[in-house]
């Protein structure tokens, strides 16, 4: 008897962790404007534009085809951008994509941006390394309401 009790106590315990789970996983993430990506970091690739297009975010395989991509965005050169990807050194994942930031590389001496090296920590190119765009880089939180 005591073992039926125990485990009724238990059910009813446990239920109320996955009663709202496909609330919490439906409710969705904004970035933390306060946030200061660091080395070592477990955070997101977020681009709120780049949420609507079939693209995502933007991933080079090294350096120099980093400054390559920025080198083609600045002049707006789509042909050296479809190169990129017919070389297979260029590659896209979405918004949202969970990464480690394993450095920060700044590369304004070359006229791109400051650039981060991260591991991708889900999705279909999991546990491989890539470059992309520092300010794709957020910590996503839940969205704080609006005081009435």
């Amino acid at each position: 008897m005591h073992r039926f009790v125990g485990l009724a106590i238990l059910l009813f315990l446990c239920g109320g962790c996955f009663a709202n789970r496909d609330d919490h996983e439906a409710s969705p993430l904004e970035p933390d404007p306060t946030y200061v990506p660091t080395e070592g970091d477990r955070v997101a690739l977020y681009d709120a534009d780049s949420a609507e297009s079939e693209q995502g975010i933007p991933l080079l395989i090294d350096m120099t085809s980093y400054d390559k991509y920025e080198r083609a965005l600045r002049e707006e050169d789509s042909q050296a951008i479809d190169a990129l990807k017919a070389e297979a050194k260029l590659d896209f994942t979405p918004t949202g994509t969970n990464i480690f930031l394993e450095k920060i590389h700044d590369r304004q001496h070359t006229g791109a941006r400051v650039a981060a090296e991260v591991k991708l920590l889900d999705g279909r190119l999991q546990g491989k390394t890539f470059w992309t765009p520092i300010a794709k880089v957020a910590r996503l939180r839940k969205p704080i309401p609006e005081p009435e």
